[in-house]
């Protein structure tokens, strides 16, 4: 199943980093979230990568802010917020472990704002599903096609790139486009059912 936003407006915790790409993309329907990852294809990647970044040192930064409001007599011994700089590092080496696995339930447990953190992670996941969900239909195409497609992702808007890919394939650069939006449009309609059993066809 896809990511389910969460009813209790959780994202507008000040704990959550604002991440204007996981927003709007989790804003849009199904075809606008498959429109979206077509459109950002190459960067995608990057902006997973970036994600988790973010999230880490939210996570990070909110366990700090955490133990800074507590007195010292009040720390327990069973917390998991440690003074020592050896038990810091190995909470981040968990944490960040945790954060490419998928699941940080257990590294935040003890954070007021651990669902929070977890739920920003769940879009994170759900929107590397997508990218994969979207590669394999872009697999799936005629070699031709599949190859225009890449090559012109890897233009990255390049109007110099693209105008020499054009050249390559003997075409008028607006014939590209128009040929690029086919291939497009025709991933869409194989991934666009997919999509809807994952989002119920609605902004997620």
């Amino acid at each position: 199943m896809g990511f389910k936003s969460e009813s209790d407006d959780t994202c507008a915790s000040l704990a959550l980093t604002e991440n204007r790409f996981l927003d709007e993309y989790f804003r849009k329907d199904s075809r606008g979230k498959i429109t979206m990852l077509l459109s950002e294809f190459y960067a995608i990647p990057e902006k997973l990568q970036g994600s988790r970044d973010i999230l880490r040192m939210d996570v990070i930064c909110e366990r700090d802010y955490q133990r800074s409001r507590m007195d010292d007599g009040v720390r327990v011994q069973t917390s998991h917020l440690s003074d020592t700089t050896g038990n810091e590092a190995i909470h981040n080496v968990m944490l960040e472990e945790a954060i490419l696995s998928g699941d940080i339930g257990k590294v935040v447990r003890d954070i007021e704002s651990g669902k929070i953190f977890q739920y920003r992670l769940r879009q994170i996941e759900s929107l590397k599903n997508d990218f994969a969900f979207v590669q394999g239909f872009i697999r799936m195409l005629p070699t031709r096609d599949r190859l225009l497609l890449e090559e012109y992702h890897r233009c990255c808007g390049d109007r110099h790139q693209i105008e020499e890919l054009a050249d390559n394939y003997e075409l008028q650069l607006h014939s590209l486009y128009v040929r690029i939006g086919r291939i497009r449009l025709k991933i869409t309609d194989m991934a666009l059912p997919g999509f809807d059993r994952r989002y119920g066809g609605n902004a997620a």
